[in-house]
């Protein structure tokens, strides 16, 4: 026998439909299924957004690699940011020249004076928190082996050589028990 078209259901059981959907979609995830809002789509899986108190790090110019705190977007393009205790002066900068960091100041607000930057800056140890990442370690450790001079690498060779004899005259020993 020939089929008869479906009936449509309506607009209930279409949204019974969607309700099974998503929390069999969640069930398969092992998350409960939150609700959509704009804001959950929007931030995606980044975490670090040009903001008012975004901390960043200049990639270029005469301030290259000094830390600065964004006070106000200017358009999709530029930012003006100041270092108060990094000695980086009030100044637009493009977006491009700047490196964008995890760390935030909470306190800030859209066209902070420098007096007041300087005391949230303080208050939130923004200059500790960056001294823990690892980013701010490896400039510290790069700025450490461009500083040094010819004999201070005779020295680490030289040093490298006698740990290097002392294992390996450990491990001749245990090797030989």
């Amino acid at each position: 026998p020939p089929r008869s078209s479906p009936i449509p259901p309506s607009t209930i059981e279409r949204h019974q439909q969607k309700r099974s959907i998503t929390s069999l979609a969640s069930s398969f995830v092992g998350y409960p299924c939150l609700p959509y809002t704009s804001s959950t789509m929007v931030r995606g899986p980044f975490r670090t957004f040009v903001e008012i108190g975004r901390v960043a790090v200049i990639n270029w110019g005469n301030d290259s690699g000094k830390l600065c705190a964004i006070v106000d977007v200017l358009d999709e393009r530029k930012v003006y940011v100041q270092g108060p205790c990094s000695g980086v002066p009030r100044q637009i900068i493009p977006i491009k020249r700047l490196s964008l960091t995890k760390i935030t100041i909470n306190k800030a607000q859209r066209g902070m004076r420098e007096k007041a930057l300087k005391k949230v800056w303080v208050e939130e140890d923004i200059d500790g928190q960056w001294k823990k990442t690892s980013w701010a370690q490896k400039k510290a450790k790069q700025a450490l082996r461009a500083n040094t001079s010819d004999f201070d690498r005779f020295e680490v060779m030289l040093a490298r050589k006698r740990l290097n004899h002392h294992l390996r005259k450990a491990l001749k020993n245990v090797s030989k028990q």
